[in-house]
């Protein structure tokens, strides 16, 4: 039996939709001539255009990023460049945490059906186990650990998390990486800040290590197999 969920006509025509989004972020992307690194000070140039609508605009564009597969680094360091580290950081949090909440829904509104061939598998029921018994720890862990963003996103929408432990996991998870960059956004106008999250950075490997190496980051690292990922 079919579970219910939403018609074959509207998952294509919602994957019709991101195919159009991806290609004309890649056409504009190759048309353009700039490098990647030179993407945040585009970021910033676009939106200084758009006056006090600026924030609000950044973040809905944001929130739409999982559509165009843009890294998250990119528009977060030009949060940092635009606005410095503290409206910066919390611009960043706003558009990031609706980001992964896009990437989550999005999941589990296209990929439900298609996990039922594979839900069976051991590691799938030991990982949908995990979430659905803590949730929220194992979402902190793995962000804290650097599990990509968007690949987490995805993957915790197909399985049957609550979405209040992912996204409470996503938001205090997110703190230090998102801050980082910012920072180093920042440094393009405040060059100082460059070595502060140069040192901030070297220190997230080491936060990484001590987790990863922790009694509930072992038992974690051998349900989920992260080291995989």
């Amino acid at each position: 039996m079919k579970p219910n969920g939403p018609s074959k006509a509207i998952k294509i025509a919602i994957l019709l939709i991101w195919a159009i989004l991806l290609g004309a972020a890649l056409f504009w992307y190759n048309r353009s001539g700039i490098g990647l690194s030179e993407v945040p000070k585009t970021i910033r140039d676009w939106i200084a255009t758009t006056g006090h609508w600026g924030p609000i605009l950044f973040i809905i564009a944001y929130a739409l990023r999982p559509f165009t597969l843009l890294p998250a680094s990119i528009p977060t360091a030009a949060a940092g460049l635009m606005w410095g580290p503290i409206w910066g950081m919390v611009f960043t949090l706003i558009g990031e945490n609706l980001s992964a909440a896009t990437g989550f829904y999005l999941a589990r509104f296209l990929g439900q059906e298609w996990l039922i061939g594979v839900r069976d598998h051991p590691m799938i029921r030991r990982v949908d186990r995990r979430l659905l018994k803590d949730g929220f720890m194992t979402v902190l862990i793995l962000r804290l650990v650097f599990v990509p963003f968007d690949l987490l996103n995805f993957a915790c929408g197909l399985t049957k998390m609550r979405y209040t432990d992912f996204a409470i996991g996503t938001f205090f998870g997110i703190i230090p990486g998102a801050f980082i960059f910012v920072l180093f956004g920042s440094a393009w106008s405040e060059p100082r800040n460059l070595a502060v999250s140069g040192i901030l950075f070297a220190g997230s490997f080491l936060l990484a290590k001590v987790v990863k190496n922790s009694r509930y980051g072992r038992k974690l690292i051998d349900d989920v197999d992260v080291e995989a990922i």
